[in-house]
């Protein structure tokens, strides 16, 4: 089975039968058509696939597949307790949820780093209470790409390749430094703040996924885990609950 984890900014595929073991693929969501998804899926024997979607007009892509598709939140429920409005709640902070209950029992917390960021909040005993979505490090990039007089194209460098002088000195690393550390202070202040009003249990397990948390988690100041593929556990506990008639 495929599992397809289809988000605003990349389509993330694995098979459930090889994951954690082999790496997921990706797609770019912003230029796939049916033609590049039928290309990409031509090569996976596979018929089954299991599709976590965030993206209603990439969600009728896969419905053209001839291939057997199903979907999380139409197909199948998550089985969370929720006092979000489910209506409007991004179908991936559930699956994400879910699967830190399954994975860290306990977590309180589950911040995603995606196009967005998210900041989920879980009961002591599970149960999906909201949280917050924040601008994205990589979409706050792209908006500095966008002004004039700024670089065309601004990337953040792995942590050893920082520059370490306290003041920056030029445009490239004053954007960089600014969204680097800047994006921490604000998560740090975050967690603390939830963290007294909701009187955690500073051992309970914090969980951050997302492909840019890499980034920013050298300057968090709490213990956390990292998952970052978080969704795709959540995914393949899903899919062996699917109903019998509904059956891969």
């Amino acid at each position: 089975m495929i599992l397809a984890d289809v988000g605003n900014t990349h389509i993330t595929c694995v098979r459930d039968d090889t994951f954690p073991e082999l790496s997921p693929w990706s797609i770019d969501t912003e230029h796939v058509s049916l033609r590049s998804l039928i290309v990409s899926f031509s090569s996976v024997p596979d018929e089954n696939i299991l599709v976590c979607s965030v993206v209603p007009k990439i969600s009728d892509l896969f419905l053209k597949l001839k291939k057997n598709v199903r979907f999380i939140g139409t197909d199948i429920e998550v089985p969370i307790e929720c006092r979000y409005d489910r209506r409007t709640v991004g179908i991936d902070r559930l699956v994400c949820a879910y699967a830190a209950t399954l994975t860290h029992p306990g977590t309180r917390l589950v911040i995603d780093f995606g196009t967005a960021i998210t900041m989920d909040i879980l009961s002591p005993r599970g149960t999906y209470e909201g949280g917050l979505i924040l601008p994205g490090v990589g979409s706050t990039l792209r908006v500095f790409s966008s002004c004039a007089l700024l670089p065309e194209q601004i990337a953040l460098p792995p942590e050893q390749q920082r520059d370490r002088s306290v003041i920056p000195r030029d445009t490239d690393e004053s954007i960089r430094r600014g969204v680097r550390e800047g994006f921490a202070e604000m998560i740090n202040g975050m967690v603390e703040k939830y963290r007294r009003r909701l009187h955690f249990d500073r051992r309970a397990p914090i969980l951050i996924t997302g492909g840019d948390a890499p980034h920013i988690m050298p300057q968090l100041q709490f213990p956390s885990h990292y998952e970052p593929f978080l969704v795709f556990h959540g995914m393949r506990s899903l899919a062996g609950k699917l109903p019998p008639r509904k059956k891969f």
